[in-house]
C-alpha cells in the first residue's frame, strides 16, 4: 500500500476553509477549490480543513482506500479516525446509499450533527430547488452521481432541525456545494 502523506500548507488550508464556510453560508452556491490541492480524493478535503487533535473524522468507502486515506488524514491532522456513528467528520469516498447511522446532534447540542462530505458531479443531472437560511428566494442546484433519493435526504429532511447533518459535495473538478442543514432541498422533475 501506498503511503499517502499530505498536508494542507498555510495558504491551501485557508483557501479550503474559506471555500467550505462559504458554501455552508450559502447552500447551493458553488465555489472553486484547486484540484493540485491534494492527491486525496478531493472530499478528504473536508476532514484536512475542519480537523485538528481536537476532533475526530471518519471515512467511509472500500476498506483498502479508506484505510489509506484514513491514514494520512490522521498523519496530516493529528486527529482520529473514529466509527461512523460517533464522527464529526465524515468523508465518503463514493457515493453512499444513505446517510443512515451518521451524528445527527441533539435539539440541546445540535452542532454534534456530522458534517459529511460526498463525491458528485455539480452543474449536470436531476435538478433540485433549494430554499432557506442563506439562499436568496429559491435556488436550483444539478447534482449527478449521487442517487436522487440521498440528495433530497439531506438539509432539513436529515433530523429534526436544528439537528441534522451540514453536508458538502465535492466534484472532481473542484467544484464544491453545501448543503446545510437549514436548507430545504426538493426534487424538480422535468
Amino acid at each position: 500500500m501506498q503511503r499517502l502523506t499530505q498536508r494542507l500548507d498555510p495558504t491551501a488550508s485557508h483557501e479550503v476553509f474559506d471555500a467550505l464556510m462559504r458554501t455552508l453560508a450559502e447552500p447551493g452556491r458553488p465555489r472553486r477549490i484547486r484540484t493540485d490541492l491534494t492527491e486525496l480524493p478531493s472530499p478528504a478535503l473536508l476532514a484536512l480543513a475542519l480537523c485538528d487533535v481536537d476532533v475526530d473524522f471518519a471515512v467511509v468507502g472500500d476498506d483498502t482506500a479508506a484505510t489509506e486515506v484514513a491514514i494520512a488524514l490522521s498523519e496530516a491532522t493529528r486527529s482520529d479516525r473514529v466509527d461512523l456513528a460517533v464522527a464529526g467528520h465524515v468523508v465518503h469516498l463514493a457515493p453512499p446509499a444513505d446517510l443512515s447511522g451518521h451524528r445527527r446532534g441533539t435539539a440541546l447540542a445540535p452542532e454534534l450533527g456530522a458534517r459529511v462530505a460526498i463525491v458528485g458531479a455539480i452543474g449536470s443531472g436531476p435538478r433540485y430547488r433549494l430554499s432557506g437560511a442563506g439562499v436568496p428566494g429559491v435556488l436550483e442546484l444539478s447534482v449527478d452521481g449521487v442517487s436522487p433519493s440521498l440528495v433530497t435526504s439531506l438539509g432539513r429532511a436529515s433530523g429534526t432541525f436544528p439537528t441534522g447533518l451540514d453536508t458538502w459535495l465535492f466534484a472532481d473538478d473542484g467544484t464544491v456545494v453545501a448543503i446545510s442543514r437549514s436548507t430545504t432541498i426538493q426534487f424538480v422533475e422535468d
